[in-house]
């Protein structure tokens, strides 16, 4: 059963991995993934719809955007969560005490043609409030 984010128990990160759920909507779509077409277009071999697991990283090297959180797939990143929801999980990363915790979630690689040109997309399956299993 999925923790929810009603109460902050204390959980300490060790070896397993956190899972991130969702209801299979994929509502929230990485931002800046037009830096990493080549990565997408690798990773997604030209389908039209590519469902993978994404892995999430807190990115604090970053001087212009201390709240980024970086999106890899297959070990390359894929993109970046959109503003308001990097706020938000770290927030919740930071209450449930799992800022050096591995997180992974669904993803999906989405294709679309602009200008002839295949246009990739990265969305993913995450609820919020977030819900978490550990594996």
């Amino acid at each position: 059963m999925p923790a929810n984010d009603n109460c902050a128990p204390s959980i300490t990160p060790d070896d397993r991995t956190l899972f991130l759920h969702g209801r299979g909507e994929y509502r929230h779509e990485c931002v800046k993934t037009s830096q990493y077409q080549s990565e997408l277009r690798d990773i997604a071999s030209r389908k039209t719809r590519h469902e993978c697991v994404a892995s999430l990283a807190l990115d604090d090297s970053n001087a212009k955007d201390r709240s980024r959180v970086t999106v890899s797939i297959e070990d390359m990143v894929t993109g970046v969560f959109p503003r308001n929801l990097s706020t938000q999980y770290r927030e919740w990363l930071k209450r449930w005490h799992l800022s050096d915790a591995v997180v992974k979630c669904k993803a999906v690689i989405v294709t679309s043609t602009v200008s002839g040109r295949a246009d990739y997309r990265v969305k993913l399956d995450i609820d919020v409030p977030f819900r978490m299993t550990v594996e």
